[in-house]
């Protein structure tokens, strides 16, 4: 019986770590793949010629099958091109019924690329995933957040992006010692239409990774100016967390886009996520329902945040912010 397969392709980031959405993928892969006969969850690393023993190590302890890198310093900067060689031809040789790609900017560019060589479909953008009868079932929010689409790709490979932050790494999956194999792609031919001259880190720098981040502190319209949305990053610095914005923050320039979360934003998955003046549209619920804990404060007590809230504060969210920092600097005594 031929095997069912699920392969995870896994992002390198420029410090030689893997993103972290490739191993959320990766558990969520797992996941899926128990109670389907003869199943196999593989991992493809496409990337220079370094050590990939941590990443490998990291994997394992996602409970993936097989780990196949593509390492070659051809593809030690990211091109179109080559890495959509090195990748599609790996996927030809396992013939996967599944592909999954993190809605990174890398991943939102290679994975159309790979999907039109094979000439399959692609679902993008997804923010939900389930296999019934051999089938992904992809899941995306449409509409401006008001509705989710199901969708089922009808070729094969079926393929899909998958937002940062929408599935946790599991943390009990079961450890296995997966077959890893180094393969070589020929990718000398490969026009590279880009030269990469210098690469500039982006760095805003009290900005915590907001996908990363256990606690945010999140501030929408009804922080009301962008004097009073700067008393977040006070907040945020304190509670040891990152800061976020809703659209209506950004529209009104309270923060810049870079923070935004929500359907046209980011998606976290935080341990506590207070939202200070957040009144919690679809469109911004569609970014943080992975959230463990919400903590909603708003002066509209029939503001929709608070149907989804696990702890409500009916309150002027400025005033909150700094009672909030006021009491949290006097237990720390600064």
């Amino acid at each position: 019986m031929d095997k069912f397969k699920i392969t995870v392709f896994c992002e390198i980031q420029r410090n030689e770590t893997a993103a972290t959405v490739s191993y959320e993928l990766a558990s969520k892969a797992v996941q899926m793949a128990e109670g389907i006969e003869n199943a196999e969850v593989q991992v493809i690393i496409v990337g220079k010629r370094m050590s990939y023993d941590n990443i490998i190590e990291n994997f394992t302890t996602c409970g993936v099958n097989k780990i196949i890198v593509v390492n070659d310093n051809n593809l030690a900067d990211y091109s179109s091109e080559r890495y959509r060689k090195a990748v599609s031809e790996i996927i030809i040789k396992e013939n996967p019924q599944i592909v999954l790609f993190g809605a990174t900017v890398l991943g939102r560019d290679l994975a159309p690329l790979v999907a039109t060589t094979l000439d399959t479909g692609l679902t993008a953008d997804c923010t939900g995933l389930e296999i019934s009868d051999g089938k992904l079932l992809a899941t995306r929010p449409t509409f401006g957040g008001k509705l989710y689409a199901t969708i089922v790709c009808k070729t094969l490979p079926q393929m899909a992006t998958v937002r940062p932050g929408v599935f946790k790494i599991a943390a009990h999956l079961p450890r296995v010692s997966p077959d890893v194999r180094f393969e070589w792609v020929d990718t000398n031919e490969q026009p590279n239409f880009t030269e990469l001259l210098a690469f500039f880190p982006f760095d805003k720098k009290s900005e915590t990774n907001l996908q990363d981040a256990k606690i945010i502190v999140a501030g929408g319209r009804g922080m009301k100016t962008q004097e009073n949305f700067y008393k977040l990053y006070e907040l945020a610095r304190l509670l040891g967390g990152a800061v976020g914005a809703s659209r209506a923050a950004v529209e009104n320039k309270f923060a810049d886009s870079s923070i935004q979360i929500g359907q046209t934003g980011k998606t976290v998955n935080a341990k506590i996520y207070l939202a200070f003046g957040i009144s919690g549209m679809a469109q911004h619920m569609a970014g943080i329902n992975s959230c463990d804990k919400i903590i909603a404060i708003n002066n509209n007590p029939k503001a929709p945040i608070f149907k989804v809230a696990d702890f409500g504060i009916v309150g002027d969210a400025t005033q909150v912010v700094i009672s909030l920092i006021r009491h949290i600097k006097r237990l720390k005594g600064e």
